[in-house]
């Protein structure tokens, strides 16, 4: 009989451990993407400035990448206003401060790349406050590509 309590105490913990397993899990996948949102400030050095820009950075944390997402931007008083998608922009963390990096991307906008407007040299760094980036490309000008330089804060929810 006794043998029998033990069997059911430890069939009892084993399915409770099993359990907060499962709920780990659940937690773990939870936070394998983590969205952010910024409304900040773009400069060109066309001497175009747009304000009240709002950005959207989805992280995955499994695949070490990001999506950047972009509401009504544009880089010139000649451009329309545009949604952009920049995607699969690889980071690394050093401390508080999420860093990317990346030599070319091609942005996408009303579902498709636009190669014309590649961005190039793209660096940014995100933290809990805050986010910058800098990039060349964008729209060409007379005088080459532009830099693009944003500057934003954290939305808190």
């Amino acid at each position: 009989m006794k043998t029998l309590k033990h069997i059911l105490i430890l069939s009892a913990l084993a399915v409770g451990f099993t359990a907060c397993g499962d709920n780990e899990n659940e937690e773990e996948h939870k936070k394998e993407t983590t969205e952010y949102e910024f409304t900040g400030n773009l400069s060109v050095s066309n001497g175009y400035k747009q304000d009240g820009i709002n950005m959207n950075i989805t992280v995955n944390h499994l695949k070490q990448m990001s999506d950047i997402y972009i509401n009504r931007i544009t880089f010139s008083e000649k451009m329309p206003f545009v949604n952009v998608d920049l995607k699969e922009i690889p980071f690394t963390v050093n401390g508080g401060d999420t860093l990317y990096a990346k030599d070319t991307i091609v942005p996408y906008w009303n579902g498709g790349a636009v190669e014309n407007m590649t961005l190039y040299n793209f660096n940014a760094k995100v933290n809990a406050d805050s986010v910058s980036f800098s990039a060349q490309g964008g729209v060409v000008s007379q005088e080459g590509e532009n830099i693009l330089l944003f500057q934003g804060v954290r939305n808190k929810h």
